[in-house]
């Protein structure tokens, strides 16, 4: 294994799941870390703004947040440790990225929502499974 993708939201779901990173970068002393978060764009609101405009991006102080939480988290494979921020739709986004970044392993955390909450909120762990063309490990 050369490199993993670890999409966070700085959840405690996901802080689960880095436990399983670090296990992974642990047995694997080659492997590369992509910690990706994806920032969900503001939807156009009826009647403002034109067709085209740039989506307005409000949401960079939580990625910062998360950013520096996982670098404390994962201090010991700091120079291992590449941070990407996108924004997108977070299933579609991942798969894309890991695409992109030529991961291995996409790793996320999975909210352990009820059928109910995934039909109404949807479910990214869920999205990625069924996109992803590489191995997904989701942690509860």
């Amino acid at each position: 294994m050369n490199r993993i993708l670890f999409a966070t939201d700085g959840s405690d779901s996901a802080k689960a799941a880095s436990r399983y990173v670090k296990s992974l970068l642990d047995a694997f002393a080659e492997c590369k870390l992509v910690v990706l978060t994806v920032k969900q764009p503001m939807p156009m609101v009826e009647g403002f703004g034109f067709p085209g405009e740039p989506v307005i991006d409000l949401s960079n102080e939580p990625s910062e947040a998360i950013k520096e939480s996982v670098e404390e988290d994962f201090a010991q494979y700091r120079d291992r440790m590449n941070f990407v921020s996108v924004t997108g739709h977070p299933a579609v986004t991942i798969c894309e990225e890991a695409e992109n970044q030529h991961a291995d392993l996409i790793v996320v955390g999975s909210h352990g929502r009820s059928a109910v909450d995934r039909l109404l909120l949807g479910s990214v762990s869920n999205g990625v499974v069924h996109r992803s063309k590489i191995p997904v490990l989701v942690v509860k």
